[in-house]
């Protein structure tokens, strides 16, 4: 899971990635823990020519959402 712009340090989500080895995705648990895990995981920087960090925060989850979904 890889996510751009959202700092310096931070565009590969390792912990979740590594959380949902194995795991059925269908699962709701799976789902939520997953997406707890993403939340702590992504702390974007602020930046003024960047979306709001809350945002892109956000973002990301979306993201990982609609992949699931799809």
């Amino acid at each position: 899971m890889v996510y751009g712009n959202i700092s310096g340090t931070f565009n590969h989500a390792a912990k979740t990635e590594k959380f949902l080895i194995g795991k059925c995705l269908n699962k709701l648990e799976t789902l939520q823990s997953a997406l707890e895990i993403l939340h702590e995981e992504v702390q974007p920087i602020s930046d003024p020519i960047l979306a709001s960090p809350g945002y892109r925060k956000h973002l990301t989850q979306a993201l990982f959402y609609k992949v699931i979904q799809s």
